[in-house]
Order: C-alpha cells, then sequence, then structure tokens
C-alpha cells in the first residue's frame, strides 16, 4: 500500500553481465513500456546505481524494455537489478505465507482467485485468429507514420535479409564491424554513426539487438518500415534517436526473445467497473482489490453513491470520510450485502 504523499519510484543498479561490475558513472539508461508507450531516461552515478519517479497511470500489466548507453556507444552486454521490485514494479499484492500457527485470510482468498480465473482462460484469452494484423500500429502512429516503406512482396525474392538492406532499403546502409553485423539509419536533421544502432520493431517487439533481424528469412517478412525523420523520433527520446526499423511478418510466433526486460504488473488489477454491464459475461468479475468508480447524486437533501462491486457474495460494510462545505469532519458506515442474483 502506497501513501498518496510517497512518490513511485524505480531504483536499481546497472552492471555488466559478464562479469558483474557496474557500469561507468553517467551511463544512460532507457526504459520504455512497450504497451503504454511510455519511456524513461536517467543516468546513473559512480557505482551503477539509478533512480527516478515513475510518473504514469498504468493500470494492466505491461513490460519494461530497458537499454544502455555510454558516451553514445550502445552497452549490449548489461543487466539491471531493481530494488525492492515487489514495491517498484508490482503493485498488485500476492498471497502471503501461511502461518502454521495462524490462518492467513487473504491468502485463502487470493488462491480461490487465481483458481477461478485460471478455470476461466479459455473466455479470458480467446483463440486468435490466422489472419495477419498490424501488430507495430502503435508504435507506428505514436511517431506520426514511416518516412519509407518497402513491402518485399514488390520484388524479387533474395537470399537474405543482408541482401534486402543493400539492394532495395534506401536510406538504411549496412556493414560488418568486427565480425557483428550493423545497420545505420540515415536521420533526417542529425548525424548518426555506427555505435549505436537503430531501434528495431518487429511484430511489435522492441529491440535494439540487430541479430534478429538479420535471422529472418525474406520470404517471411511482409514490410519493412523506416523512420528517420528525427522530429518523428522525438517521441521515444534517447531510444530512438538513431532511427526506428518496422517489421512486419508472417510468422505467428515472436522471434524476439528479448533478454532485456522487467515485467511491471500494473498499479491495480483490471476491474470492469461498468454501469452498463460486464464487458464479458462468462467471466467472473471477482477481484481482490476493491476497486470502483462511483456516481454521485444529489436531491433533495439525500445523496447516493452507486458502485458495482466484484462477484464476491457475502457481508460487507463501506466508510465514508470528508469534510462538508464549511469544513466540518464528517464519517458513516453503512453495512450491506451481496449475494447471487439468477
Amino acid at each position: 500500500m502506497f501513501k498518496p504523499q510517497q512518490n513511485l519510484m524505480l531504483s536499481g543498479t546497472a552492471a555488466y553481465a559478464k562479469n558483474g561490475q557496474h557500469v561507468p558513472d553517467s551511463t544512460l539508461i532507457m526504459f520504455f513500456l512497450e504497451k503504454s508507450l511510455l519511456g524513461y531516461e536517467t543516468r546513473t552515478d559512480k557505482k551503477g546505481n539509478f533512480s527516478f519517479p515513475l510518473l504514469l497511470t498504468v493500470s494492466h500489466p505491461d513490460r519494461f524494455y530497458y537499454t544502455a548507453t555510454l558516451k553514445g556507444k550502445d552497452l549490449d552486454d548489461i543487466s539491471i537489478q531493481v530494488y525492492d521490485p515487489d514495491s517498484a514494479l508490482s503493485f498488485s499484492a500476492e498471497p502471503w505465507a501461511i502461518d502454521k500457527n495462524s490462518i492467513n485470510q487473504y491468502t485463502i482468498y487470493s488462491t480461490q482467485v487465481q483458481t477461478i480465473n485460471s478455470s476461466y482462460s479459455f473466455f479470458a484469452n480467446p483463440v486468435s485468429s490466422d489472419s495477419v494484423d498490424e501488430p507495430n500500429k502503435a508504435i507506428e502512429e505514436e511517431l506520426n507514420g514511416a518516412d519509407l516503406t518497402v513491402n518485399l512482396s514488390d520484388y524479387l525474392m533474395m537470399p537474405t535479409m543482408e541482401d534486402v538492406v543493400r539492394e532495395i532499403v534506401r536510406a538504411v546502409e549496412y556493414r560488418k564491424i568486427g565480425g557483428r553485423q550493423v545497420i545505420r539509419v540515415y536521420t533526417i536533421g542529425k548525424v548518426t554513426h555506427y555505435s549505436s544502432g537503430p531501434l528495431f520493431v518487429i511484430d511489435g517487439v522492441i529491440t535494439k539487438d540487430p541479430s534478429y533481424f538479420f535471422s529472418l528469412k525474406p520470404a517471411e517478412v511482409i514490410s519493412i518500415k523506416v523512420v528517420r525523420d528525427v522530429k518523428k523520433l522525438f517521441a521515444f527520446g534517447s531510444l530512438g534517436s538513431n532511427g526506428v526499423i518496422l517489421v512486419k511478418t508472417k510468422l505467428q510466433t515472436k522471434i524476439v526473445n528479448e533478454k532485456h526486460t522487467l515485467d511491471f504488473a500494473g498499479l491495480l488489477p483490471e476491474s470492469y467497473n461498468s454501469f452498463s454491464g460486464y464487458v464479458n459475461p462468462k467471466i467472473p468479475d471477482l477481484r481482490s482489490c476493491i476497486y470502483w468508480s462511483s456516481k454521485t447524486f444529489t436531491g433533495r437533501g439525500d445523496e447516493f453513491i452507486l458502485f458495482r462491486t466484484s462477484d464476491d457474495v457475502g457481508k460487507f460494510k463501506i466508510q465514508i470520510s470528508g469534510l462538508t462545505d464549511d469544513g466540518i469532519p464528517f464519517y458513516s458506515e453503512h453495512p450491506f450485502q451481496v449475494v447471487f442474483r439468477n
């Protein structure tokens, strides 16, 4: 539970994955929420520590993608250790351990909710269709559209993605430096360097690792889009400063297994709190966190508060406190009961 006066902080340390040594002072760390399209930038101190406030209203689960640069050069071999992840990233309550000498009612309740929700997973996660959607649409719209689009069906089939980049995709240059395959996007408005590559978005998943792009077969790729105008790239800050390459494939599975990620549970459990009915009536609305947006009605001296409870049955009580118009505090408590109605 977080008090209103407290700021939610994301704090941790950045180190090299191979040897565990902390990254140098003033290393730029970039975090990006993949679904919510929110980004954060921070710099480390001389011990690799970082901390910044989370200014967001993300209620649903999401995932942080992170990357780092130092003096304009990508640092690929890094890992992030978050301090106190239960309070920094996961705001939904987890079941407490059961004390053998006592009964933990929340543990019992939470376990029951998880079991019931798992039983309805078929309705919550319906089978997807075989049609190819637009997995990069949200990010492309956030960048105000691509500057270059290449539909591979318009060209003769080439053996490798290296050939595609060399022969078809304009405004992009390919090289091998020290045995590594490197791509540079010729951005409009600034000079880019090979030390820091573009951001890849492959079927909606972001990465800075070009190996996923080159592992594709041209026959698997539908289109390649390039965003290189710095006015558009500004929306992604330093993360997309060297260009963005959006790739749409025919594959049914995600090829990007990005290791630089942190799960984000969301600020509140999902709550279909609608006065017009549930989003999916086949799924019971069970919530360990009773979150509701009430509607208040005033009449002839009477006030009414309407809200939707969860589908849990039993006896409850509502506590209301506040201040009157003239500053007098008040408090009221009323019991109510939730029953099953067939």
